[in-house]
C-alpha cells in the first residue's frame, strides 16, 4: 500500500504497450494521475487505480489527461474500484475498447454521470458494474 503517494507522473513512459495488474492499487491519497503518454497501451490489466484491499477508500476526485489510453481493447477487472471520491471520469476515449472486466467501476459512489456512447465496439462487459460496498 502507497499510503502517502498523492501525484504520479508518467510522462516519460511514452512505449508501455500494456498495463499489468495492481496498477497503482491501494493508494489512498492520490489525487493527481496523468496517462497521456499512454498512446500504445492497448490492455488494462486488473485493479487499474482501485483501493482492492484498503479501508480507506481512495481520495482520487477526478481522473485527467487520459488521452493516451485512446488504443485500449481490454479493460481488465476492478477498473477503478472503491474510487469512493470520483466525481467525474471521462470515458470518452475508449473508443477501442472491445471488452470491460467484472466490478468496472464498482463503488464510486459519487459518480453521477457515465457515458458508454464511446464503447461501441464493446461485445462483453463482466459483472457487478457500478455494484457499491464502499463503507460511507
Amino acid at each position: 500500500i502507497c499510503r502517502s503517494l498523492r501525484t504520479v507522473n508518467l510522462s516519460c513512459l511514452q512505449n508501455v504497450t500494456s498495463i499489468g495488474n495492481w496498477f497503482l492499487d491501494d493508494c489512498p491519497m492520490l489525487e493527481i494521475v496523468d496517462l497521456c503518454s499512454f498512446e500504445k497501451v492497448t490492455c488494462i490489466g486488473d485493479s487499474f487505480l482501485s483501493n482492492s484491499s484498503s479501508k480507506e477508500s481512495s481520495s482520487l476526485k477526478t481522473i485527467s489527461n487520459i488521452s493516451g489510453l485512446r488504443n485500449v481493447k481490454s479493460i481488465g477487472d476492478y477498473f477503478l474500484l472503491r474510487c469512493c471520491s470520483l466525481v467525474s471520469v471521462d470515458l470518452s476515449i475508449f473508443t477501442s475498447v472491445e471488452s470491460i472486466g467484472i466490478c468496472f467501476l464498482s463503488s464510486c459512489l459519487l459518480l453521477e454521470i457515465v457515458d458508454f456512447c464511446s464503447f461501441e465496439k464493446v461485445t462483453c462487459i463482466g459483472d457487478m458494474v457500478f455494484l457499491s460496498y464502499c463503507d460511507s
